[in-house]
This record gives C-alpha cells, sequence and structure tokens, in this order.
C-alpha cells in the first residue's frame, strides 16, 4: 500500500526510526510544524514497524533527552494501523521558545534545524540569527545569548579579589543566567568569550593622519576595562614634575580618574546590540572615546550633565556597582568635569545620531609643544629637562646652582642639562662667567612660554 500523500514541508517519512529523528522534529518545531511517520518508504508505501512500542520509547526518549528547550509537550506520539501495518505517527507543533536545537551540538547554527522544502537541514547563519532576533521582545542584556558555550575565568577571579561569591545563585541573581537556564547577553558581555571589542588608535598628530599604533582589546568586558584603562594611562598618560614653591608636585597629561570614567561610560551605556566596537582615539592633544547607541529616550544632554541615570544596560552597570568599579549610578560625567575643574581646558560632549563622543584634552598641551623659533614643532623633553623648567614657575630666569640644587647633582651635570636646553631653543644664558642666568626663550606670540598653567 502506498499513502495518497507524499513528503513535503510538513510531512515526513521514515522506514524506520534512526537518530535523525531528533533532527526531522527540531526542524518542525523551529518552522511551521509537521508529521513524521515511521514505518513508511520515501516513496510512501507502507512497510510497518515491527516493534511499535519500542520505538515510541525511542522517539520519547530523543525528545526528552537530545532537544533543548523542552519540548515535550509540542510532540504527540502515536500508533496508527495503515495497510493491515503498525505505523508511528509523530506530530509536531511550532514550539513557543524556538530555536530548537540538539543538545549535543548546542545553542549553534549546525545545531538548530529548519524545513527546506521536503529536508531537514542545519540553519545558515543568517537564519540563526533571524530566529533568534525573532523571539527577542525584551532589552538587549536580558535576552538570551546566542552563544552558549561560556566561560567566566575573569570575572571570577575579579570576584575573587573582591571576597564576593561567584557561584551558580550569584549567576541567577546577576540575570547572567535567566531563569529558564540559558546565559543572557549580559553573560555573553562578562564571559571570556564576549565578541564585542574596544578598538585604541594612537596618532602622532593632532589631525589622526600618522598613526602611531593600534590595538584591539577583547574577552570579558572587565578584562577590557582593565587591559585599556591600563595602556591609556601608563602608555599615554605622561607624568610631568614641576616645582611649586621649592616643592615637587606630580602633574598628568589626563587627571587619571577622567580616563577611568569615561572608559566606564563608553562600556556601560553603549547599545550592544549594534555590531560596532567601542573606539577610542589618543591624540597629541586630546584622547576621544566615542560608544554606540542613541541617548536612551526621554534623557537630554543636560539631564546627563546634571548626572541623571538613564541606564541602558541596567544589569551590567549593577554588576560593575557590585564590583565597586562604580560607585554610583549617574556620577560619571559629573566627575569627569570635576576633575579639570582647575584646569584650563575642559572636557566636551558631543552626541551623533548614532553615538555618544567623550572627548578628554591634554592638560599639558602647551608643554609637548613648546615654541622653537617661529614654528610650533614639538620638543621631547627628559624628566630633569622638566624639573629645571618649572623653576620658571616661580621666577624669572634661573642659575646653574639653581639646578644643582632642584636635582641634587653635580656643576658639570648641572652644565649638561641646560646645554642641552639652550641646544633645543628653550632657554638662553643671559651674562658672562659667575653671573650667567637663564631664561626662557621667547616665541613668535610675543611673550614668556607657558610650561604650566597650574
Amino acid at each position: 500500500m502506498k499513502l495518497s500523500f507524499m513528503e513535503s514541508s510538513t510531512v515526513e517519512f521514515k522506514r524506520e526510526y534512526t537518530s535523525d529523528v531528533s533532527k526531522t522534529i527540531i526542524a518542525f518545531a523551529n518552522t511551521n510544524g509537521g508529521v513524521l511517520y515511521i514505518g513508511v518508504g520515501d516513496d510512501g508505501s507502507v512497510v510497518g514497524v515491527s516493534d511499535v512500542d519500542r520505538t515510541c520509547i525511542k522517539v520519547t526518549n530523543a525528545v526528552r533527552g537530545s532537544i533543548r528547550p523542552d519540548l515535550v509537550m509540542s510532540v504527540a506520539i502515536g500508533i496508527e494501523m495503515m495497510g493491515g501495518k503498525n505505523i508511528v505517527k509523530v506530530a509536531v507543533q511550532r514550539g513557543n521558545t524556538p530555536p530548537y536545537y540538539l543538545r549535543e551540538k548546542g545553542l549553534t547554527p549546525q545545531g538548530v534545524f529548519v524545513r527546506h522544502g521536503t529536508s531537514s537541514v542545519p540553519t545558515t547563519d543568517e537564519a540563526f540569527l533571524s530566529i533568534i532576533r525573532s523571539t527577542v521582545k525584551e532589552k538587549y542584556e536580558e535576552s538570551r545569548s546566542l552563544y552558549q558555550l561560556l566561560t567566566f575565568k575573569y570575572a571570577a577571579e575579579q570576584f575573587e579579589a573582591k571576597e564576593l561569591p561567584f557561584g551558580e545563585e550569584q549567576k541567577k541573581s546577576l540575570n547572567i543566567v535567566a531563569s529558564d537556564g540559558f546565559y543572557t547577553n549580559l553573560g555573553l558581555l562578562v564571559s571570556d568569550q564576549c565578541k564585542h571589542t574596544i578598538k585604541v588608535s594612537v596618532f602622532q598628530d593632532q589631525e589622526g593622519s600618522d598613526v602611531k599604533s593600534w590595538r584591539e582589546f577583547s574577552g570579558s568586558l572587565l578584562r577590557q576595562l582593565d587591559e585599556v584603562s591600563n595602556f591609556l594611562n601608563l602608555a599615554n598618560n605622561n607624568r610631568i614634575e614641576k616645582i611649586v614653591n621649592l616643592r615637587r608636585v606630580d602633574k598628568w597629561d589626563y587627571p587619571p580618574h577622567s580616563i577611568r570614567e569615561a572608559l566606564l561610560n563608553a562600556i556601560i551605556h553603549r547599545d550592544y546590540a549594534l555590531e560596532h566596537s567601542t573606539q577610542i582615539k589618543v591624540f597629541s592633544s586630546r584622547m576621544e572615546f566615542r560608544s554606540f547607541g542613541q541617548l536612551v529616550a526621554g534623557v537630554t544632554r543636560e539631564d546627563i550633565m546634571k548626572g541623571a541615570s538613564a541606564l541602558r544596560n541596567r544589569n551590567l552597570a549593577d554588576l560593575f556597582r557590585r564590583l565597586n568599579l562604580i560607585e554610583a549610578f549617574g556620577f560619571g560625567i559629573p566627575m569627569i568635569m570635576r576633575s579639570y575643574r582647575d584646569e584650563d581646558v575642559q572636557p566636551t560632549l558631543e552626541f551623533t545620531a548614532s553615538s555618544f563622543i567623550i572627548t578628554l584634552p591634554n592638560t599639558h598641551i602647551e608643554k609637548h609643544e613648546t615654541l622653537r623659533g617661529n614654528t610650533a614643532e614639538p620638543v621631547e623633553l627628559s624628566e630633569d629637562e622638566h624639573m629645571i623648567l618649572g623653576l620658571f614657575d616661580i621666577r624669572e630666569s634661573i642659575t646653574r646652582r639653581d639646578v644643582e640644587k632642584v636635582l641634587s647633582v653635580s656643576d658639570t651635570i648641572a652644565k649638561r642639562r641646560l646645554r642641552e636646553l639652550i641646544r633645543k631653543s628653550i632657554i638662553s644664558p643671559v651674562g658672562r662667567a659667575s653671573k650667567t642666568r637663564y631664561v626662557l626663550n621667547r616665541g613668535e606670540r610675543g611673550g614668556r612660554i607657558v610650561l604650566d598653567q597650574a
């Protein structure tokens, strides 16, 4: 006997039970539902099943053991008589929580099957993303991650360092794991497999035409925070020692707290539903932090400047707060502005249709661009030279003896340091022999070159 209907997108025939049955059931559940007949040949001929009870048990075990999420309530397994022979009929409804996948393959395109004509096939990457997105109704950080094979080695180390527990219960309370047992996108963001990166470009000039170095930081956002912060502060934030009232005072190109806060702001507030990497550009005169995503609806620039807390990624911010990486919500921008309150230059905020940019100005740009003759050419200064030039903050001219005292060096070394500053056209000698004094050169602006505004 042959059946009067043939295989289609919602009908499948199997002569006998095989492991491929799971793939067919998954494909039906992910697409439009369907019916699987076991004991029917590809041409529709009824061959029957010799042991229907055993076959039904195998199908039941496959549904319970090899398919995720749970699909039991959407599958009906029964026995029918056709042409005097027993067959097993498996009716599958379209599932309510797709995508369904093979447990052994995980939630990957290779483990998710759909119906294509009369075949059950793995999804393409594009179709996989489409299925996921069609089920997402909540915020990005709360939705199910496309990637479920996640590890949390770096995050666990950070929690351990703060003497905080980081077990399964904590992952649930932090919303790293959802109520259905799957990792959320927040889990992806703090996992070692985080797909989002931070790109840092360092330029020799102010226009961005001469690249000095470029790095891309990946892994857990907690790792990216630490590594990018260290890179910016250690490699791109110069310390200058100056003399104020005969005391040495450290001063940085960028207030260290400002870099950390700008970086935290870029990480916590960006829209991770967008594929772009967070971008940081370091110029000779400034640092720019570009975080992608529009302002949260109803929030204005003035609100942010006043410390209004409008969080796109509230769970991520809460996790950072638990680790004491942020003090409180909404404090970042005001803290950055306070760190520059005694400076002549100030940070700026810029909002575009798709991004938010914080620009930190270099507080020592005049030092790095000391005038040589009539051209603004950058001059490299050693630590000793910076200390010598700091003397001009409290006097119009200096002597060799002043240099010996401030550097605690011999007269020979003092003379050598002064000669180097003369060679660089930064200072000039006035007078002769023991009465020689040294003054700062005048630039084309017609006044004494200001080496420090503080």
